[in-house]
């Protein structure tokens, strides 16, 4: 993998991290504002959300921001290009993405 694939990839995992965080934040970042997507920052967030927000809420934003978390994760690991032709690795993540969206918009119970 070239250096320039490789910036292009973090660039791109950099973009996926603040849209997720402009997703949540601009929806519950009053109540319960989402720092990162790291484990620990996904985990402080529940703490604090689960005063502020329906549970479920709380659950699916929690997981789905997780899921992206780890997708992010498996396509940094450039071992796995050895076996895998397909450049779109991002199309897991758009898919996480628009879940995410739809949680967000959902109304409170």
């Amino acid at each position: 993998m070239s250096t320039e694939h490789r910036r292009m990839k973090f660039r791109e995992r950099l973009e996926v991290e603040r849209q997720v965080l402009i997703e949540v934040n601009q929806v519950v970042g009053s109540l319960a504002p989402l720092a990162g997507i790291t484990d620990a920052a996904v985990m402080e967030w529940r703490r604090i959300a689960v005063d502020r927000l329906p549970e479920a809420t709380v659950q699916q934003v929690s997981s789905i921001v997780s899921e992206i978390a780890s997708a992010l994760s498996v396509s940094a690991d450039h071992s796995q290009d050895v076996f895998e032709e397909d450049d779109d690795d991002l199309a897991p993540i758009d898919s996480l993405l628009f879940d995410l969206r739809a949680v967000l918009r959902r109304p409170p119970n």
